[in-house]
């Protein structure tokens, strides 16, 4: 829970959750309704992930992680997630 505590802290992080509609506490709330499975599985995810790559690659996956997070989030919640 800490890691996922100290990812939603983080300044994009923060900002892309506003984007979606959801403020940092909202989404932690939202997370503590998720299973110790998921939890153990999106947290073991952040820790894998290597941060500030030199080409971008890295930021680039931790969006594509916090979005999938967000729509999990919102799914878990019963809120119905289109892509068009």
């Amino acid at each position: 829970m800490k890691t996922i505590q100290k990812t939603l802290e983080a300044t994009v992080v923060k900002q892309r959750l506003m984007d979606f509609g959801l403020s940092p506490q909202e989404a932690m709330a939202r997370i503590n309704t998720l299973s110790d499975e998921q939890i153990h599985k999106f947290a073991s995810q952040l820790d894998s992930l290597q941060a500030g790559g030199d080409d971008g690659l890295g930021l680039l996956i931790f969006l594509l992680v916090v979005a999938i997070v967000v729509v999990v989030v919102l799914e878990a919640t019963g809120h119905r997630v289109i892509v068009k």
